[in-house]
């Protein structure tokens, strides 16, 4: 198990940057005194949301060694203002040079800029700036050119586009960035302005001022492999230029890209020894007054609020509504608060929009909020302090909407009935996963859809497909779905949950059997949102149509179910991403004025949908 983490004092806000509204979450230590900080470059796109949960374990545990450390959204990222289709590099740099001349005003003596893959680069080119007092470098799992990075990221559009049927290239995709689109990769618009210039920056093409450290920690599987030929030459490049350079491995988790959260405790251990010496400020220096911080942009409120003595973070949306309901969205998967493609974000804005205001928030062990994760079968608390919260910031609320997506789905069903404040679900393709299950629905979802599929015919003539390793999968997953069912498994203890509970596995009863028990318990009306290219959602539909307690939940005449056919699991498509942000407003407003009987809102609804 990962230890939690050590006391630490944690402040959000807004910083007026020169791009627009910059979101910082600032760790400090206990005592709120440091004299060296650490300022994180984020990675790129879904690398972020991904990664956030490891990079608030680290900065806390730097916090009990004396140094702060500012976690900041550039711009057109996270919760700071802009898209991602306004954003350059060049803008990213400024936002950079900003933070630093900040933490400066604020007292920090050292600077360390610490990047994250594709923030290592813009980490880099800004100590390489000769005005800049960057005196250490502190680089995790570095893209060593922004070619790669682009060419990565654009191959999610490629795989997207194969699994839908359809057939795109990587030469199409350039052109039409050429041509000045704007390009929707993953649920992310992009256009050539950003990713033009991220190509150009490459780490050995940079000369970094001689005396810079430079720490380089790459993550592995197998702890006698080496750091990468092309991190040993860029080592040999900067040493030779005067940079005191080191590079090691480290074992874990590829965490930045896990389907599931992952975790490296010897990359902070590792971290924390390169930082070994603890940094004390004199006995007299003040605590900084961290001017410049605001708590409200655009109508968005930051909050630290606290769950049994831990520190959690959320960002209010329309907290001057004018209404008796708002909307909570418990964060579930390996994400933070802003969700995939910042969907939480434009889902949030939206419901503000319509007039009722919603807090998205990290529970304890998830993006920024401390404590030990217990999993999400375990965010009872969490989720009563985020409305709490709420009610502290709206005095008119009286009732909420609970809207979860995958396992925060599942958990809000499971919350709901102890709460009489909660009036209403929204369950985004809810998770009840068991091993059998996730095998029938890979069978009957996935394996039957390649055997009608074209292209996968068209690859097998060719020779194009591992037919024996085809058939080994398909096999093992027979094999599954033919066993019966499970026991139960025993809920994980605390000190167990970091590693029992992220599995998803089932707590204390099978998920289908609590999910239906939870929604029995609270008889109040649920809006249900499918994506029909899910195997969640798939795993899901099949339990409803076996499970006759789950089944007469979601027929029952308080139940309205939403599939969106051609959406996947988190609606990165923003047509489908605007679809399911019409119906949540729908239902929260219909909730909220009490205007429409059930039926009508069911036109209502499918009519948007």
């Amino acid at each position: 198990m990962l230890d939690p983490a050590p006391p630490s004092v944690l402040k959000t806000g807004f910083l007026a940057g020169p791009n627009g509204s910059l979101h910082c979450t600032l760790f400090l230590p206990a005592d709120g005194v440091s004299r060296h900080w650490l300022i994180h470059v984020p990675a790129f796109a879904e690398e972020m949301n991904k990664s956030r949960h490891m990079v608030a374990r680290q900065a806390r545990a730097l916090n009990a060694r004396g140094y702060a450390v500012l976690v900041p959204d550039l711009s057109g990222t996270g919760d700071s203002a802009g898209a991602l289709a306004d954003a350059s590099w060049q803008a990213w740099r400024a936002d950079l040079r900003f933070l630093i001349d900040w933490a400066r005003e604020q007292g920090a003596d050292a600077l360390t800029l610490w990047g994250l893959r594709s923030g290592c680069l813009l980490a880099a080119q800004v100590a390489a700036d000769a005005d800049i007092p960057v005196q250490r470098l502190l680089l995790w799992q570095p893209v060593h050119g922004g070619r790669q990075q682009v060419a990565q990221f654009l191959r999610l559009r490629l795989a997207a586009g194969l699994t839908r049927g359809g057939g795109e290239s990587a030469a199409a995709l350039r052109e039409a960035l050429a041509a000045g689109e704007t390009l929707e990769v993953a649920g992310y618009p992009v256009t050539a302005t950003l990713l033009d210039e991220m190509e150009t920056v490459q780490l050995a093409g940079l000369a970094l001022p001689a005396g810079t450290a430079v720490q380089i920690f790459e993550v592995v599987g197998d702890s006698e492999r080496p750091v990468t030929p092309l991190t040993a030459k860029l080592l040999e490049g900067w040493t030779r230029a005067g940079a005191d350079c080191r590079a090691a491995t480290v074992t874990g988790d590829s965490f930045w890209m896990t389907q599931e959260l992952g975790f490296a405790p010897e990359l902070i251990d590792r971290t924390l020894a390169w930082c070994r010496e603890p940094l004390t400020a004199p006995a007299d220096a003040p605590a900084p007054a961290i001017k410049g911080f605001y708590s409200h942009s655009d109508g968005t409120r930051s909050l630290v609020f606290s769950c049994e003595g831990a520190s959690l973070v959320g960002l209010l949306h329309g907290a001057d509504a004018a209404s008796d309901l708002g909307v909570i969205i418990p964060v579930g998967g390996p994400q933070y608060r802003i969700g995939s493609h910042r969907q939480f974000v434009c889902l949030s804005q939206a419901l503000a929009d319509g007039g009722v205001p919603a807090l998205r928030f990290d529970y304890r062990g998830m993006g920024d909020g401390d404590g030990i994760l217990r999993g999400f079968a375990d965010i009872g608390a969490d989720i009563r302090s985020a409305i709490d919260a709420l009610q502290a910031q709206c005095s008119g609320v009286r009732r909420v909407v609970l809207w979860g997506l995958c396992d925060a789905a599942t958990a809000a069903a499971f919350y709901a009935p102890t709460d009489a404040r909660v009036v209403g679900l929204v369950l985004v393709n809810p998770w009840v996963y068991s091993p059998e299950g996730q095998a029938k629905a890979f069978l009957k979802h996935y394996y039957l859809q390649r055997l009608l599929s074209r292209d996968f015919w068209r690859k097998l003539l060719r020779g194009g497909l591992d037919v024996r390793g085809s058939l080994g999968s398909a096999w093992r997953f027979v094999q599954t779905a033919r066993r019966p069912a499970a026991e139960p498994a025993v809920t994980p203890t605390p000190a167990e949950a970091d590693r029992a509970s992220l599995s998803s596995a089932p707590a204390s009863a099978h998920l289908a059997d609590r999910l239906a028990d939870g929604l029995a318990k609270f008889g109040r009306d649920r809006l249900v949102l499918i994506s029909g290219q899910d195997l969640t959602a798939a795993e899901f539909l099949d339990a409803g149509a076996s499970d006759k307690r789950l089944r007469g939940q979601i027929e029952d005449s308080r139940t309205q179910v939403i599939t969106l056919a051609q959406a996947d699991h988190t609606f990165s498509r923003s047509q489908n991403r605007v679809e399911v942000e019409a119906a949540s407003v729908a239902f929260a407003c219909r909730l909220r004025d009490n205007s429409e009987s059930v039926n009508q809102y069911r036109r209502a609804a499918q009519e948007v949908c």
